[in-house]
């Protein structure tokens, strides 16, 4: 039996049966993996070779059956990808070394773990890996990174590398409603939230929370204004563009969800998000108008809200920020993995993260600490 790897330089042409077939399931839990979102991010000119995400996504065969995609990107540099790996880039080329192009399989901008080797035959991903090994040593690149692995993380043996790392994610206990997941809090938790959510109340902004066709044009408008504003203050660039959200409005309207401040007829702060089968995915945010409490409001508040009516078992926020813990977010590791040709870089890289994972796994046991949840007596 052979094995057949084939790159193809767009999502678009991708077979798109083939793509809905090898995701299953997996496209209703993680909306993120399927083609359309791939491809609304490359029709719109937010992953291209001009941003510096080449497209090159792998068909694996055999015997000319697929069975496995692997989105991949050739990348010119490190940034959207939200798994920091500037340090390895630095040191070998102060070495004399070329760290770019990198290949890496990810969901562009998107740090939400799910399948990467998308696949039904779990059991194969050992060949597959394999497969991918074979390929990866004829290719003119320095390395290459799956992030935000799931069950590939299984399957991690030389030459690949696990690295592991944190998130934060709430989780919902059969909360009736978000008083009831603020019972389960300790109480001075509880009074913080609470303060928080009065003074957005009290600061005579709209709430709203959009879904699916009831996101209409001015709303993407408003918030692109807004998430712009944001970036422009704190990064610089935006990674997404109005023409992204227009075409994911079109192919994916009934996944999205935006929760938005307006004063009077004008969006002031809005957060968008994805929402699958069981989980609820934050992703990006802005504002013109700050006030105390806003963000964790859209961000936070509302979407838990929306879990807790709608029966989601999670909401995932992103990465970073120790901020969640205290609003009910626990950590919850992640993981990615890599593949160096060079054998000194290759070796420095597993020294560092036998000693980051040592770390990563402190972190998590003194972040649960950390949870406000109530502690049972005895």
């Amino acid at each position: 039996m052979t094995w057949h790897v084939k790159v193809h330089d767009s999502a678009q042409s991708v077979d798109a049966s083939s793509w809905s077939r090898l995701l299953g399931d997996e496209g209703n839990r993680c909306p993120f993996l399927r083609r359309d979102f791939f491809v609304a991010l490359e029709e719109s000119g937010a992953a291209s070779s001009e941003t510096g995400w080449q497209p090159a996504h792998l068909i694996l065969e055999k015997d000319g059956d697929a069975r496995a995609l692997l989105p991949l990107y050739a990348k010119s540099h490190s940034y959207g990808e939200y798994v920091f790996d500037h340090a390895w880039a630095r040191a070998f080329e102060q070495a004399g070394g070329r760290y770019y192009p990198k290949l890496l399989s990810a969901i562009p901008f998107t740090p939400v773990p799910g399948q990467r080797l998308i696949t039904p035959h779990q059991d194969q991903l050992g060949d597959m890996f394999g497969v991918l090994a074979q390929w990866l040593d004829q290719q003119q690149f320095s390395s290459f990174h799956l992030l935000f692995a799931r069950g590939e993380a299984n399957e991690t043996k030389p030459p690949f590398m696990l690295r592991k790392d944190l998130q934060f994610h709430w989780h919902n206990r059969n909360y009736k409603d978000f008083d009831d997941f603020l019972a389960a809090l300790n109480s001075r938790k509880r009074k913080q939230i609470r303060k928080e959510r009065a003074k957005v109340q009290d600061s005579g902004l709209r709430i709203e929370f959009l879904c699916g066709d009831d996101i209409k044009p001015e709303h993407w408008d408003g918030f692109c204004r807004a998430h712009d504003a944001t970036v422009d203050r704190k990064w610089g660039q935006a990674y997404l563009n109005r023409d992204t959200f227009a075409l994911l409005q079109e192919r994916m309207g009934s996944c999205l969800r935006l929760s938005a401040a307006f004063d009077g007829d004008k969006m002031v702060a809005g957060a968008w998000s994805m929402c699958g089968s069981d989980s609820l995915f934050g992703r990006q945010w802005g504002c013109i108008k700050r006030l105390d409490g806003l963000h964790f409001e859209l961000c936070y508040y509302q979407t838990i809200e929306h879990a807790i009516s709608h029966n989601l078992s999670h909401v995932e926020a992103g990465v970073q920020g120790e901020h969640k813990i205290a609003r009910g977010f626990e950590p919850v590791a992640t993981h990615s993995i890599h593949y160096v040709q060079h054998l000194g870089l290759a070796d420095a890289v597993a020294n560092f993260l036998r000693h980051e994972t040592g770390m990563v796994d402190r972190a998590i046991n003194e972040y649960q600490e950390m949870t406000p949840f109530r502690k049972e007596n005895g």
